[in-house]
């Protein structure tokens, strides 16, 4: 097993070959800088069910010669039909990439250009952040999901150190993002509940279901900022919050309530009501953060 993974505990078998045969071979394409472990796996909250997440990281100066990522795809996958997509295929944030199959267990390959790394950091130390809500289901890619990435990120190859540069980039946590972060999706999440109020009252139950989910996932946001916790991934955040040091009551049951809809005015509005206690119980511990 490599030795950037020897602490990993969850890390599987299959997963400590494939990463053994397979990042030999990336590193060696042109272009590519380093190859890391990211995903679950890297955060040891890795599943049965979880893929192996292998990122490729380049420089734009010099690309991935997509060419040579395809014939690795061809040596080790399990389907002969898997293609690897262009330099932004998959869109400008999540890049590019290839799901595979290697002896039956998923693997990804995603593509990251480290000057895309560097310019979102050093957006995010002066607190400017973006989401872009069509690139990912089911709210967007924000990205400041490239910090955790990047402080996630398990070095596989690299020779250059670019990985442990980037780390130093994001460590500590800004304060200025802390604060964009915090209070602007607060602010986000107060508008979005106070706009299911009118809906509400005549039954809508698909503006008040948008309304109430947007504020969640706002309220998401201005926690793990409030709590200088990277946030990567929808999946599974409103449960990770209830383990954070700072957080509403209840928070995930409060969130479960709040969500579980009929196309009623009764029920809606009693729903209405139950987000604006959580977003003001928010609220009082972002002011404090």
């Amino acid at each position: 097993m490599t030795e950037a993974l020897q602490d990993l505990k969850r890390l599987p078998t299959w997963a400590a070959t494939v990463i053994n045969d397979v990042v030999p071979r990336l590193s060696k394409v042109a272009g590519v800088e380093a190859v890391v472990l990211g995903g679950s796996w890297a955060r040891d909250a890795g599943t049965t069910n979880s893929d192996l997440d292998l990122g490729l990281l380049y420089s734009d100066a010099a690309p991935l010669d997509v060419g040579e990522i395809q014939a690795v795809i061809e040596a080790v996958n399990d389907h002969l039909t898997t293609v690897a997509t262009p330099l932004g295929g998959w869109g400008p944030w999540v890049n590019g990439g290839a799901w595979l199959h290697i002896e039956g267990h998923p693997v990804d390959f995603i593509y990251r250009s480290i000057d895309r790394y560097r310019a979102t950091v050093e957006n995010a130390s002066n607190g400017f952040a973006e989401h872009d809500y069509l690139q990912q289901p089911p709210y967007g890619f924000q990205s400041t999901i490239y910090l955790g990435e990047i402080d996630a990120m398990i070095p596989l190859s690299d020779p250059s150190e670019v990985v442990r540069e980037l780390k130093n980039l994001v460590r500590p946590y800004p304060p200025k993002l802390k604060t964009a972060l915090a209070t602007g999706y607060q602010w986000g999440a107060d508008f979005s509940v106070q706009n299911a109020a009118k809906p509400a009252a005549r039954g809508d139950l698909y503006s008040v279901s948008g309304c109430l989910s947007r504020a969640v996932a706002f309220l998401a946001q201005s926690l793990y900022a409030t709590n200088e916790i990277y946030f990567i991934s929808d999946k599974g955040a409103i449960d990770a919050i209830e383990t954070m040091p700072v957080h509403p009551d209840s928070f995930a049951s409060r969130v479960n309530e709040l969500l579980t809809l009929t196309p009623d005015p009764a029920t809606l509005q009693h729903a209405v009501s139950l987000a604006t206690s959580l977003v003001a119980d928010a609220r009082a511990l972002t002011n404090q953060g």
